[in-house]
């Protein structure tokens, strides 16, 4: 049974049994009066959209501290510079894997995408045809990505989780 309950318009908070309120009552009693309840003692919130602030604020009578809190909406600039670091970084992981993967399998060292794309070009090095598939295969996932950007930038389509998206890069 949640304790501590929140206004999230007033950002009041409400211990459990005052204003009324049993310490028995439903949490719906407190939800109906415009109150939520704390979650670790923290309002709660979508942290890639909203962070907290809070102050401490003393009863100088009873000597008790306080936390009180504010939702403070995130910069939209900000949420998508998050998001798009959120992918970069899967889909940088699900490229390294693969070069990672085949390092492996053959007993090679490529550092990363960029040192199998110096040998791409050379004809005559017996893992040439790997270097030149997975830098083309990696030049099409980001542009598959680029496009569902755009999709969702212009309302084509809705914002996919980022399960989603991976789901929809091509194979290699």
């Amino acid at each position: 049974m949640t304790n501590i309950f929140i206004n999230k318009d007033t950002m009041k908070s409400l211990k459990r049994g005052t204003k009324g309120m049993g310490t028995l009552s439903p949490d719906l009693t407190y939800i109906d009066r415009g109150y939520y309840p704390l979650i670790d003692n923290k309002p709660t919130i979508d942290s890639l959209t909203e962070k907290l602030e809070f102050e401490l604020v003393i009863n100088e009578i009873n000597k008790v501290c306080n936390k009180v809190y504010t939702i403070i909406p995130i910069d939209a600039v900000k949420i998508f510079a998050t998001k798009r670091r959120i992918v970069e970084k899967a889909i940088n992981k699900l490229i390294t894997k693969e070069v990672d993967d085949y390092n492996v399998l053959n007993g090679l060292a490529f550092d990363g995408i960029h040192n199998c794309a110096s040998y791409k070009d050379m004809m005559d090095y017996a893992h040439q045809p790997f270097c030149e598939s997975v830098w083309n295969w990696q030049t099409n996932v980001w542009e598959v990505v680029r496009q569902l950007l755009a999709d969702i930038n212009n309302g084509t389509i809705m914002e996919p989780t980022l399960e989603e998206l991976l789901a929809q890069l091509p194979a290699r």
